[in-house]
């Protein structure tokens, strides 16, 4: 597919700065998330890492989901070779109903622009295949909140067959309450 001038590659303001290898990511994200994401945090400050930070989880699980999608678009493109089909017919897009603010919370995170990168390839990706209106940062919260239900899962099925902490020292009273 060549680029006309009716379309054009989309161009971001934190991304024009070639000397800096990261930008800032500004993302409205659900408090359910943000919630698991301060216990990831808080849960590493107490036991293994006293630097841990809301940014340091954000990009770590970001990095890891850009990854997975860097080596899936190398292997398709390594066996697919040139496309067959060059013409796609282009869809409409769908208009996404706001959803209410006050589950939401503005979150700030510094990270790496190659990882900002395949987070716009997968929105564009989304618009150009899907017909769904998607920007940087509802890819941003599709990952995140990925990432916090299988948190919650896991805590929520060892709370479960854990009947208490197997630590008498940390146990306050023998079960979670």
């Amino acid at each position: 597919m060549t680029l006309s001038k009716d379309n054009e590659a989309p161009s971001f303001a934190r991304e024009a700065n070639p000397n800096l290898d990261r930008s800032e990511l500004r993302v409205n994200m659900h408090k359910f998330t943000l919630n698991m994401i301060d216990a990831e945090v808080h849960f590493r400050l107490r036991y293994s890492d006293a630097d841990c930070s809301r940014s340091r989880v954000i990009n770590e699980v970001l990095a890891n989901w850009a990854q997975r999608q860097w080596e899936a678009a190398q292997i398709q493109c390594d066996k697919a070779g040139d496309n067959p089909f060059a013409v796609i017919a282009a869809k409409p897009l769908e208009f996404v109903q706001p959803q209410s603010e006050d589950k939401f919370e503005c979150v700030r995170a510094s990270v790496p622009k190659t990882t900002l990168q395949v987070i716009s390839a997968a929105a564009e990706h989304r618009k150009a295949f899907q017909g769904v209106n998607a920007d940087r940062g509802t890819v941003v919260n599709e990952v995140m909140n990925e990432w916090a239900n299988q948190k919650w899962h896991g805590a929520t099925l060892t709370l479960k067959l854990c009947e208490g902490n197997p630590l008498d020292s940390d146990s306050a009273g023998g079960t979670h309450a």
